[in-house]
């Protein structure tokens, strides 16, 4: 299996969509399914090139819509998309205004889902309370500001407003604007 498929494989494994064991990979039952609805693999091709310019649910809502379904079942995905809706579909808030808002809905997962590991200790009180005055924006896991929400809006749930920064040291979360569109 040539390497540069690892990770997309990796991202489709985890949503339910192949079994990878060892060097083959195989569509599961849902797989086999999500395959009856998406575009050919050439034209999936085409549509990975389009989507580093605009996201998928623009491009193709019928695969954006099959992105949506199988997030349903993905727990962080799951978690950003339910704080979001406690504000409402349209309303843009702050990546700050997320992460408070999340930890007043579980306080336990929230720094787990939002912080780097190595720093969640120093982050939060022995009630398990996150110290707001102690957060800084290096962090904040690039993962959720960068990966999910490029997934979420290439799924079409949450709007393309763009990333506030490109790597840890230059994450700017006030200005990282998250915002439920469906």
């Amino acid at each position: 299996m040539p390497r540069d498929f690892r990770p997309a494989l990796k991202g489709a494994e985890k949503l339910g969509l192949v079994a990878i064991k060892g060097n083959t990979v195989e569509f599961t039952q849902l797989g086999r399914s999500c395959a009856a609805l998406l575009p050919t693999p050439h034209q999936l091709a085409i549509l990975h090139q389009q989507a580093l310019k605009q996201p998928v649910a623009s491009l193709c809502p019928q695969t954006a819509a099959v992105l949506r379904i199988l997030l349903h079942h993905e727990p962080i995905a799951q978690f950003i998309v339910n704080v979001l809706a406690y504000f409402g579909r349209s309303q843009a808030i702050s990546m700050t205004t997320l992460v408070e808002q999340a930890s007043r809905v579980d306080k336990a997962l929230t720094p787990v889902v939002f912080f780097f590991p190595k720093v969640i200790a120093n982050l939060i009180d022995d009630q398990g309370f996150i110290v707001w005055r102690k957060v800084q924006a290096q962090h904040y896991r690039t993962t959720i500001s960068m990966q999910y929400k490029r997934i979420l809006t290439h799924a079409g749930l949450i709007a393309d407003h763009g990333l506030a920064g490109t790597s840890s040291k230059q994450y700017r979360p006030d200005a990282d604007v998250w915002e439920l569109i469906i």
